[in-house]
């Protein structure tokens, strides 16, 4: 077959679909993009790229994913210490249908990608919470802190509410609730010696003071 990675952009999933034994030998080879083709992605990573560049629709997107997974494709990806998983990507891209389709898929929850940081820590972040709800199902550490920053996903959750754009200003509140209510410990500090009160300290942040309450 032509490159797996032509039939993605071009929204190929008829073909994907009618010649499983071609995508079956190839669903778990890497696709290189990039000027200098040298970012090494998963082929249900590149989907969810491909999602976010426009190139296809995330129901499409979806739907090839799923093909691959039924022929073999690894749902964790390469599972990469402190590289994005597919869980990960689909996290960050806010492709919420495509992440809670791989945490049902089995996906690797505790996997550490950029930063460090857990599923759990980027769903608090981007204020995906639904995916939160989802995570907190599982035997997850709720206080577990990055490596780069020693912060929790509460104070990812908080971090998030006040960075990353209007593209991010979503349900961060709500899942900053939902991990209060969970058992999270906003007295945990970051490595810099700063609590869930210091993030919101100096900001207009009364959404999540009235959460967190009293220090």
């Amino acid at each position: 077959m032509q490159s797996l990675e032509l039939y993605i952009l071009r929204g190929e999933l008829d073909y994907l679909e009618n010649n499983p034994e071609e995508v079956r030998a190839v669903v778990n080879r890497a696709i290189y993009s990039g000027d200098q083709k040298e970012h090494k992605t998963h082929p249900i990573q590149f989907v969810s790229e491909s999602i976010h560049g426009l190139k296809i629709s995330e129901s499409l997107g979806l739907g090839m994913i799923s093909l691959f997974i039924e022929l073999g494709a690894y749902v964790n990806g390469y599972g990469t210490w402190k590289e994005d998983s597919p869980l990960l990507a689909a996290i960050g891209l806010y492709q919420t249908e495509i992440a809670h389709f791989l945490i049902d898929k089995g996906a690797d929850f505790a996997h550490v990608g950029y930063h460090g940081a857990t599923a759990l820590h980027w769903a608090a972040w981007t204020g995906q919470d639904t995916l939160v709800e989802a995570l907190l199902e599982f035997p997850v550490d709720i206080d577990v802190s990055d490596h780069d920053f020693g912060a929790t996903p509460l104070l990812y959750g908080i971090h998030g509410y006040f960075r990353g754009g209007e593209e991010n200003k979503n349900n961060q509140v709500k899942c900053i609730k939902l991990l209060l209510d969970a058992g999270a410990n906003p007295r945990h500090k970051d490595k810099e010696g700063n609590d869930a009160w210091s993030y919101v300290k100096g900001r207009d942040g009364d959404e999540v003071l009235e959460v967190l309450g009293e220090r």
